[in-house]
């Protein structure tokens, strides 16, 4: 829902208001998990045709809960239209309180008076409105699949003036059985679908476009990636690397693609808690996802300060030296 408050909230409180959410969230998770087992215990004792039933009910219910969720998505959305009039409306007497006011100032400096802070006064009352933190639910704009993303996701007002990319109606994702599994919500594909439409693009040094996934906490990033990494294997893709800060997060990346529920399942490299050997990583495997850290990915590569003051020109394959990390997952990719 479009939230305005004035005066704004301070950092403490927005973090402690964001911290009780997070923890009602986790509660209503955990609830939906308990109720989740108890089903399928229940289940497990029912007859086929009890189970039949049980299935249709289910079916039922959550089809009404989307139906819920969507007409409240729908209603927030009218709400923000009205805030957003409102504030524009706002915005806009104050804009013609301050040109009226600085016409006075002029007309009053002309005839040899001044009238002092009228000027001063105008700025307050803009920024008082300027300061107002405004945000509006998100629900992606151009892309019509997927259920709706489980938690409450919004943005600012002035993002969602912005209107995203359209999608050609030849680029065909292939995460149909995810979408219809419930295992992609709309904005996660939103996301994937974007990102692989960049990749397919060149920039004019003639290297593939990239991607910055900035979205928050909540959002899902992990499966999000999964997702793009699937899409990719889709495409005739066989390998993709992974990087992240710590080796601890291989097995949140592994899950991420597990949870998906798709086939053939991936596997990601090295397994366990093995480490990355030298040399060449084709007799590690031959396709899948290469985790890497950070600190793993620039070892022996040197320092980009070192290149530029040497007075070299910047390319990335100053930095693939005999020998260094990178270099040995550039060859294996």
């Amino acid at each position: 829902r479009l939230v305005a408050m004035n005066p704004p909230m301070s950092a403490e409180a927005v973090f402690e208001q964001r911290r009780q959410q997070a923890i009602r969230e986790a509660q209503v998770r955990a609830q939906q998990q308990a109720a989740a087992m108890q089903m399928a215990h229940a289940m497990a004792t029912m007859t086929p045709a009890q189970a039949h039933a049980h299935a249709q009910q289910a079916a039922l219910a959550q089809q009404m809960a989307q139906q819920h969720h969507l007409a409240a998505a729908m209603e927030a959305q009218r709400q923000n239209q009205l805030v957003r009039e409102q504030h524009q409306a706002r915005m806009k007497a104050a804009n013609e309180k301050a040109e009226a006011d600085k016409r006075d100032e002029q007309e009053a400096v002309a005839a040899g008076g001044t009238r002092h802070g009228a000027i001063g006064d105008a700025a307050v009352v803009d920024a008082a409105i300027t300061d107002e933190l405004l945000y509006e639910n998100y629900i992606p704009a151009k892309l019509k699949e997927g259920l709706l993303h489980p938690d409450q996701i919004v943005e600012s007002s002035t993002m969602s003036n912005m209107q995203p990319p359209n999608i050609p109606s030849t680029f065909k994702h292939h995460l149909k059985d995810a979408v219809k599994k419930g295992t992609l919500s709309s904005l996660q594909l939103e996301s994937i679908v974007y990102s692989c439409m960049k990749f397919e693009s060149r920039l004019e040094s003639g290297h593939r476009s990239g991607f910055f996934l900035g979205d928050g906490a909540g959002v899902g990033k992990g499966r999000q990636i999964a997702g793009a990494v699937y899409e990719h294997y889709r495409s005739s893709g066989r390998r993709a690397l992974w990087v992240s800060v710590s080796t601890d997060l291989k097995f949140d990346a592994e899950r991420d693609l597990k949870d998906l529920g798709l086939a053939p399942h991936i596997h990601v490299y090295p397994k366990g808690t093995g480490s990355m050997p030298s040399g060449s990583l084709e007799k590690v495997a031959k396709e899948g996802v290469m985790f890497c850290t950070y600190s793993l990915l620039i070892h022996g590569s040197g320092k980009v300060s070192d290149i530029v003051e040497k007075g070299a020109e910047m390319k990335p394959e100053l930095l693939m030296k005999a020998g260094s990390r990178l270099k040995q997952l550039v060859d294996w990719l």
